[in-house]
């Protein structure tokens, strides 16, 4: 298959792994679309997004629009490239522009669609307690990740997995799934499969508001939770009138008389909480304004066991 041309829109990590693939592949990036700079930092300065960043340290033509309009649309259409690629850009990408290029728009999806449809398909699969997750390829459609399959790869998930683990994991497994789907690339006759709608459910961002535990839950739901909101929003808890931050836990099914939340000890394998159902094993949490730490080296600063979560 000869070397396409390409246009890549992208804004995050995931994304930006991406874009590093497609880089040292023999395809030419004509164009890179992401999001504008933001503010960020204590001193909320304007910073580029992860892709941006790339595109300016190698001389990437580089499109950071406020809004996609026609004028955009025309730009990049004068590229006259073979496809738009897709990953983590965190806009929608307008209807008229999925027929920009002759090979249409392929979207790199960070699960096994039609499960995960959505913002935060690696941390609904996290939360939801899956053993596997993967990446689909997709010819992107007008519908939210409803658009045809073109590749798709799965990986089991470790029993420790968060989010951002995961993310660092999936991330080149995508890219190399669509560098493997584009060297047998053909525009007019893709290689495509239906999604099966029955099988499809949605995964809506985290949001700050979900992020306190309820430790009247089963603890596998807890430890879940708690992997899935890492690296984002972070799941807490109250202790008396502080706020604590969860980063890592783990489940387990012994049983305890103590009430839900309750800390039961704390030692080099982790802070030990009671729940609806079993108890929970945080391994690394972190105090407001503080740092994030091992829950044995917390511990030794902010004694906790006896206490109430809440």
């Amino acid at each position: 298959m000869a070397p396409l041309r390409l246009i890549f829109a992208g804004s995050g990590s995931f994304g930006a792994v991406a874009l590093e693939g497609l880089q040292t592949s023999s395809h030419t990036l004509c164009a890179v679309l992401s999001r504008p700079d933001r503010p960020a930092g204590r001193h909320l300065k304007l910073r580029p997004t992860p892709v941006s960043e790339i595109a300016l340290g190698t001389g990437l033509p580089l499109l950071r629009p406020d809004t996609l309009d026609a004028s955009v649309r025309d730009e990049l259409a004068s590229h006259q490239a073979d496809a738009l690629v897709v990953a983590d850009f965190g806009r929608l990408i307008p209807e008229s522009w999925l027929r920009l290029c002759p090979g249409g728009s392929l979207n790199i999806h960070a699960s096994l669609l039609p499960r995960w449809r959505g913002a935060a398909p690696i941390a609904r699969a996290i939360e939801a307690g899956d053993s596997t997750g993967g990446c689909t390829i997709m010819l992107m459609d007008a519908g939210l990740d409803t658009g045809d399959i073109l590749a798709q790869e799965s990986i089991p998930f470790t029993s420790d997995q968060t989010a951002a683990s995961a993310r660092v994991r999936l991330a080149p497994l995508g890219v190399n799934l669509l560098l493997r789907y584009l060297s047998d690339f053909d525009p007019k006759h893709p290689a495509r499969q239906a999604q099966d709608e029955a099988l499809a459910c949605h995964a809506p961002a985290l949001r700050k508001d979900q992020a306190p535990i309820d430790w009247s839950n089963p603890a596998s739901r807890i430890a879940a939770k708690i992997r899935a909101f890492n690296p984002h929003p972070v799941a807490t808890t109250r202790c008396g009138d502080e706020t604590l931050r969860l980063w890592q836990a783990q489940a387990h099914s012994t049983r305890t008389a103590e009430p839900a939340g309750k800390v039961l000890r704390c030692d080099r394998t982790g802070l030990w909480v009671a729940c609806g159902e079993g108890q929970v094993q945080i391994a690394e949490l972190q105090r407001a304004g503080g740092r994030r730490m091992p829950a044995q080296d917390f511990c030794n600063a902010r004694p906790l066991t006896g206490l109430k979560l809440a």
